[in-house]
């Protein structure tokens, strides 16, 4: 055969393509071996399945037409193909055949390839290709002068063509290394196997040789067959098809079971639902008897002031016993504040949802507080994940849910005559966390919003922005990502859009340094004169409470306001966190410790920052 000709072109695409899948053109993965021998990565095969009709128990090779029975588990149970053997390999010397792949007929014996349509071609096939003015260009081959390994020819060996050397491309592999176990050329022997240190012998020795050593473990593996097909009588197919049987039930019966087990789960989600429901709906009723009334007063009120004399006497009888029905009912209510919480615990076994909590009683989460003991925390916030977001001394932090760190971002403090990159953070005073997850910095005088992992994305100066000439002292953000930034100097707030333009300034007397959103407006502290202040967003004073130290503060959902202060017991004085309602009416209060700032997350729990770190959940 002669060197660089055009079979020589297809023993090289021919030798490509045994690598590949015949569906996808591409290196095989997870091949599977069809009953006719064609090889096809796994997933080819699935989506052919799918294009096939599903009914059949059977699969249609693509490329011979013949059908293979497939069991219950389908595709996924065929045997594993080899990835050097694929359709393409199927010459006469192997005993199987090449049909063609252009004509109708499947059964047509292919009897040569097109090198540039890459199709195996039948007679009939071949006398059409070369009647075509279009294709009498192509190159095609004779397929007996296609690529196989070796031909048995009166039991000698004729090698069809003789390999070059990898290392040495001009040299053919003549010799083989007995020592390497590996085909050599005469170049090789100068360099890597050397004879003074490698045993060199011809390719037909090593041959015979080979084919006495595959003979006589042929002669070993059939007698290990024989004996263990006696010591094992069921027979391999009846076994693989049992198992398969057995499979298939055995996905049944943990479907069925997994079915149970959720509709278990969604019959106690409906239990917990219906049991959440009749509660509130009962709590509700009572808070809507509890406001009655106060209109059967207003009714009365406007009766007496309104009718006339003859009016009132008709209507004396009704307006006594309603006001006597009101005080009844309302002695007979039990009604407070914290008939307003309604929680929900989950449970830390698996399969199991949780309990309801029917009363807002907080606890010390000891765990968290382990992690994160001995350091000097001072400001705080929370991303929607419940992470938290901390400020220190020289740095920032970010702590999971059981307070590890998770990331942290090293700064310089600003120092008087040193260089300092305005991008970057010197000298955080307030820090709050936007509905989008984005970190924003009160890094005088400057806003800078950074997302979770410090990049800055944006800054701007909000004095500047709303005319103001003052020092920025604390910063809040609410659900529209709607800027505020309070003045202590000037006893003003101004709010602004998410990317820094100003919305309006408002007066805000007394402000300080801890400045929240609520769901009725803004909410601040004073520490020097002891005062928790909201005004709403145009300044006007909502309501004003005294306690002494007040600092950190924040709230929850529904606006309710937790704050950091100081309560006088028994002659002594300690920090607590105190509970107000949104409009400002004290509930209860817990001792604490020495914190300054304190953050709420969505996960309903309650983290408070000082010399160290301490979370609250409800139980």
């Amino acid at each position: 055969m002669a060197e660089g000709g055009v079979t020589d072109q297809v023993l090289d695409e021919t030798q490509k393509e045994l690598q590949e899948c015949p569906i996808c053109y591409t290196e095989y993965k997870d091949p599977r071996m069809l009953d006719c021998s064609h090889s096809f990565c796994l997933k080819c095969l699935q989506e052919l399945r799918l294009t096939q009709n599903k009914d059949d128990k059977n699969i249609v090779c693509p490329l011979c037409r013949k059908e293979t029975a497939l069991t219950e588990a389908g595709v996924d149970m065929l045997p594993g193909g080899s990835k050097d053997v694929n359709q393409q390999e199927q010459t006469e010397g192997q005993g199987l055949k090449v049909m063609c792949q252009v004509c109708d007929e499947a059964e047509n014996e292919a009897i040569s390839r097109c090198v540039d349509c890459k199709h195996y071609l039948c007679q009939e096939c071949q006398k059409a290709h070369n009647r075509f003015a279009a294709l009498k260009s192509h190159k095609i081959v004779a397929l007996t002068e296609l690529p196989v390994e070796s031909q048995e020819i009166t039991g000698d060996t004729e090698l069809k063509k003789v390999p070059k050397c990898r290392e040495h491309p001009d040299e053919d592999l003549c010799l083989y290394c007995d020592s390497c176990e590996v085909l050599i050329c005469n170049e090789c022997t100068n360099f890597d196997h050397k004879e003074s240190m490698h045993s060199h012998i011809s390719v037909d020795e090593a041959f015979n040789k080979c084919k006495q050593e595959v003979h006589e473990s042929v002669s070993k593996t059939e007698e290990y067959i024989k004996a263990f097909i006696a010591a094992n009588p069921v027979s391999i197919k009846h076994s693989r098809y049992r198992l398969d049987k057995m499979l298939a039930k055995t996905y049944n019966q943990i479907s069925q079971k997994a079915e149970k087990e959720i509709a278990k789960i969604r019959k106690k989600e409906k239990q917990l639902k219906k049991q959440a429901r009749d509660i509130a709906m009962k709590r509700d009723k009572d808070f809507a008897c509890a406001a009655i009334p106060q209109q059967t007063l207003s009714k009365v009120n406007e009766v007496m002031t309104t009718a006339t004399c003859y009016e009132i006497l008709e209507s004396k009888k009704k307006m006594l016993w309603d006001l006597n029905e009101q005080v009844r009912v309302h002695k007979s209510l039990d009604i407070n504040h914290g008939k307003s919480f309604l929680g929900f615990e989950e449970s830390k076994e698996d399969g199991q949802l949780g309990t309801l909590l029917l009363e807002e009683k907080w606890e010390r989460d000891k765990t968290f507080s382990e992690h994160v003991h001995g350091r000097d925390y001072l400001h705080t916030a929370a991303y929607s994940t419940s992470e938290i977001a901390v400020v220190c001394s020289d740095k920032l932090l970010t702590l999971d849910t059981t307070g590890n760190v998770i990331s942290t971002k090293t700064y310089k403090p600003d120092k008087p005559n040193e260089p300092h990159d305005p991008n970057d953070i010197q000298n955080p005073t307030a820090l709050a966390i936007n509905k989008d997850d984005q970190l924003l910095i009160l890094d005088n005088p400057a806003v800078k919003i950074f997302n979770k992992e410090y990049q800055l994305l944006h800054q701007f100066l909000p004095g500047k922005e709303a005319g103001v000439d003052g020092t920025p002292t604390c910063l809040a953000v609410d659900s529209n990502n709607l800027i505020a930034v309070g003045y202590k100097d000037k006893e003003q707030i101004s709010l602004h859009n998410p990317d820094g333009p100003l919305v309006r300034t408002l007066p805000a007397p007394k402000v300080d340094t801890y400045l929240k959103f609520s769901n009725k407006g803004l909410i601040y502290t004073n520490y020097k004169e002891g005062l928790l202040m909201a005004v709403d967003l145009h300044g006007n004073k909502l309501f004003n409470q005294s306690f002494r130290d007040p600092s950190g503060l924040c709230c929850d959902d529904a606006g309710d306001i937790y704050l950091l202060a100081s309560i006088k017991e028994r002659n002594h004085v300690y920090k607590n966190i105190c509970h107000f309602s949104a409009d400002g009416k004290f509930i209860f209060s817990w001792n604490f410790g020495d914190h300054c700032d304190i953050t709420y997350t969505l996960a309903h729990k309650l983290s408070c920052t000082g010399y160290d770190m301490r979370r609250y959940h409800l139980v």
